[in-house]
């Protein structure tokens, strides 16, 4: 287990904070501003470095009704964008959300991959992170099948696992979804914690859960939960 600790520090006027590892690579930090402070949580060694400048230039979000919360994780350095685009409506493979989530939560590269398929892959370290947490297993095979497209309920589940570890859980175990019967068995408890707590609200009273979730949704939940957690 990693220790995670917090510090605060009173930043003039904030415009973002990100760490400066050993090697020189700049990463993101997780951290809250509460009256004017930001409290910092950290799992790694680094410098923290204060933002003079932290623009966000993502061109087709500006009319995207997730615009708020890609904003907020790009600021971070928790998504970024390809040729100044972010296409929140494109789905996401399993690797690109595993990278997002262990950036939001600033953690160190994984020790040991036990995925077979993920080995010398650019999210390898990620997942292996992810996995020694407990948040992400995967299949009969051993592989993360980080290439794969990943649905809704599947990303529900991982922040559901996190979600636990903070201590929330659900008062219900009720979906309050009408397609609440095609969740999966996995997934149903982690559905009704997000739905309770207001992360998942669903579209025209359906949760769709084994539809394939965009990047901009992922944005949307993700953002929630880490607020949930202390960690914005």
């Amino acid at each position: 287990a990693r220790s995670i600790y917090s510090d605060s520090i009173t930043p003039r006027e904030y415009k973002g904070i990100i760490m400066m590892e050993e090697g020189g690579k700049y990463v993101p930090v997780p951290h809250k501003i509460i009256n004017n402070e930001a409290k910092i949580t950290v799992s790694k060694k680094g410098k923290i470095v204060l933002l003079e400048d932290n623009p966000v230039n993502l061109k087709d979000i500006e009319k995207n009704f997730l615009k708020k919360e890609i904003e907020l994780l790009a600021k971070r350095g928790i998504v970024t964008g390809y040729e100044n685009k972010f296409n929140p409506n494109a789905t996401s493979s399993r690797a690109e959300y595993f990278t997002m989530l262990a950036k939001g939560l600033g953690l160190e590269k994984g020790q040991e991959n036990k995925f077979v398929d993920a080995k010398g892959k650019w999210y390898e370290s990620d997942v292996s992170a992810l996995s020694e947490l407990g948040f992400v297993s995967g299949d009969e095979n051993g592989n993360a099948n980080g290439s794969n497209l990943i649905s809704r309920q599947e990303v529900f589940t991982v922040l559901g696992r996190l979600l636990e570890q903070f201590g929330y859980e659900a008062t219900s175990n009720e979906i309050p979804f009408n397609d609440k019967d095609r969740v999966a068995g996995y997934a149903a408890p982690y559905v009704a914690l997000l739905a309770e707590l207001n992360i998942v609200n669903g579209n025209n009273g359906n949760v769709n859960p084994t539809a394939n979730i965009t990047k901009g949704e992922i944005a949307k939940v993700l953002s929630l939960t880490l607020q949930k957690i202390g960690y914005m």
